[in-house]
């Protein structure tokens, strides 16, 4: 065979296989949004029940999804293979995380959309309180400086750390996605408050002048006396400071109930309303109770019915923003 014909073909195959490896081969870049600033590292409250999505987390050893979820309490520090942890400047070494839940579900399609890279991992876990609250991060040498940083270990073998910033309130109202744990981006997800028996305020249960209702949320921070990480809550633990959580009263018909959290439109028609406790749940792991007094003297323009919707919606304003919860006040 003629050496300078062999030549080109090995060169041909060469630059062939070159090509191949180039454009099959895939980096490890992960989106994480769009804006106009710098995005900031994750703010979370101590006690904070919240959802950490990871890309780049593999199927378990045996080949399974890693799903899992534990209905009892205290929370496990590990689940489906994964356990976190958080460092803290001021903390005694690496602080477990309690995991409630975990979900994988697949972002590629066709073949071999099971690698780690197509798989997005949801883990529900709770911020331990032993978190200080801190400054923002700043900027040292071109680098920011890590507040805290959090790692997931997969079979104990862990992860870079990603920055989070810890603040003391990081309020957010349970939805009625919270406890299915709907967290599809077509969900309608809408916020509630309750009578003392349990059943939903709404047209065909109103509240009436003078009762006292319940909202829950997430994410209200320390309480006195201070609670344990991924445990039940005593009824006791109330808010610290009980500042955090400011309640207003807004006369409105037709208000939905899944709008997101706004900044604080301040003043409000009707004056702020000091809760009768702001605290954790008893017996729930990170659930904090609002209960608010209806004002005898509260005036609504609509009869609350099941056409023209709530006649009443109650501000939740913690540091970070506004969540309204609409309401039914019975005439």
């Amino acid at each position: 065979m003629n050496t300078s014909y062999c030549l080109r073909r090995i060169g041909l195959v060469s630059l062939f296989l070159s090509i191949f490896s180039y454009a099959s081969a895939q980096t490890s870049a992960s989106l994480l949004g769009a804006d106009y600033r710098t995005p900031p590292p994750l703010p979370v409250a101590p006690g904070q029940v919240v959802t950490l999505f990871f890309r780049g987390i593999g199927l378990q050893p045996n080949a399974s999804f890693r799903n899992a979820s534990t209905d009892t309490s205290p929370w496990p520090q590990q689940m489906a293979g994964l356990s976190l942890q958080i460092t803290q400047p001021g903390l005694d070494g690496p602080v477990a995380v309690p995991i409630a839940s975990v979900r994988q579900t697949v972002e590629c399609t066709g073949s071999g959309n099971d690698a780690a890279v197509c798989l997005l991992t949801a883990v529900r876990v709770q911020i331990p309180y032993e978190l200080a609250a801190t400054s923002t991060a700043v900027l040292k040498d071109g680098i920011v400086a890590p507040v805290a940083a959090l790692t997931v270990l997969e079979e104990d073998r862990p992860s870079r750390s990603f920055q989070i910033q810890p603040i003391s309130v990081n309020g957010h109202v349970i939805t009625s996605c919270d406890p299915t744990w709907d967290t599809t981006l077509e969900a309608v997800c809408t916020r509630t408050a309750y009578h003392a028996n349990g059943s939903p305020v709404n047209a065909d249960g109103p509240a009436a002048r003078g009762e006292t209702i319940s909202i829950f949320a997430y994410g209200l921070g320390q309480t006195s006396p201070p609670a344990v990480t991924g445990a039940p809550a005593s009824v006791s633990a109330s808010l610290d400071p009980p500042q955090s959580v400011r309640i207003n009263f807004e006369a409105l018909s037709n208000a939905p109930s899944w709008l997101p959290r706004h900044d604080d439109p301040a003043p409000y028609n009707l004056p702020p309303v000091t809760p009768r406790f702001a605290g954790l749940s008893a017996g729930q792991v990170g659930v904090y109770q609002i209960d608010i007094t209806i004002p005898m003297d509260v005036k609504v323009e609509l009869r609350c019915t099941s056409d023209y919707g709530p006649n009443l919606v109650i501000m939740v304003t913690t540091p970070p923003g506004t969540e309204t919860v609409p309401v039914c006040v019975g005439s």
